[in-house]
């Protein structure tokens, strides 16, 4: 996007989901493809129906490659689609953002010139992001993103906590690995890896809140933003709650749960 949110970029994974998130900006969409609609008409069902009833973290790991499988797919084809890098180049962006679980936004930040871009995580921060952000991972008062156990831990919940964080350490480099032969292949070996390209993420936005979030390492640039993902709006107020704002002009509501 530009500095006035100008376009979003909006490869399609899967045709059902057509809510962008914004009305800011304008969409430009780059078509499914062929894994993209395998994993839409044939396996998105049957993955999610197993990830959520997995009786074990290492199994919930395996159907994640579905879903790798259908971002690596998606990722070569918008690489590939037909002017959508000339077009992009020919806007002068100012500055971009993505989500570090597909990695295709980074590779074409790279080939059109922008270099100042933010890293936006929907969910908290995860194991293994060090060399990214700089925040070094401490599992043995820290629960793992996919974790069972609070901050407080005996001796084998920790060593549970460990195995945790090490599964979810070892997955993301086989999600990222791939783009980087993907990258090669597609502009050629000097183009940077996708390691380097999120290690010069000006900003790392992060979805958690701070006062009921565990404890956590964070550097300055990474940012919490509790409620990204949270888009239903607001309702009226009732009566009562009406009568007892508009007895003044300005007021300040404290809510304590």
């Amino acid at each position: 996007i530009s500095s006035s949110f100008k376009h979003m970029l909006a490869p399609i994974i899967d045709s059902r989901f057509n809510v962008y998130g914004t009305t800011k900006a304008t969409i430009i969409s780059v078509p499914q493809s062929n894994s993209s609609l395998k994993f839409e008409s044939e396996i998105e069902a049957r993955m999610s129906h197993n990830f959520w009833n997995s009786e074990s973290l290492s199994e919930g790991m395996e159907e994640m490659k579905s879903f790798r499988d259908a971002w690596h797919g998606q990722c070569n084809f918008t690489l590939y689609h037909e002017g959508l890098i000339e077009k992009l180049k020919s806007e002068n962006y100012d500055a971009a953002f993505s989500e570090p679980i597909c990695m295709c936004g980074y590779a074409l930040f790279n080939q059109i010139g922008i270099d100042k871009y933010v890293t936006a995580l929907s969910i908290g921060s995860s194991e293994g992001s060090f060399d990214i952000t700089g925040a070094p991972s401490f599992p043995s008062y820290i629960p793992a993103s996919l974790g069972i156990h609070g901050e407080k831990m005996n001796f084998f919940e920790r060593m549970h906590n460990l195995f945790n964080h090490l599964v979810v350490s070892l997955f993301f480099p086989g999600i990222r690995d791939p783009f980087d032969e993907m990258f090669k292949q597609r502009f050629g070996d000097e183009v940077e890896g996708v390691e380097e390209m999120l290690r010069k993420s000006s900003i790392y936005f992060v979805n958690s809140e701070q006062l009921i979030d565990f404890p956590k390492m964070l550097t300055h640039k990474m940012v919490d933003i509790g409620g990204i993902s949270v888009s239903s709006g607001h309702a009226a107020l009732n009566q009562s709650w009406s009568i007892i704002l508009e007895q003044r002009r300005k007021k300040v509501l404290i809510s304590f749960g």
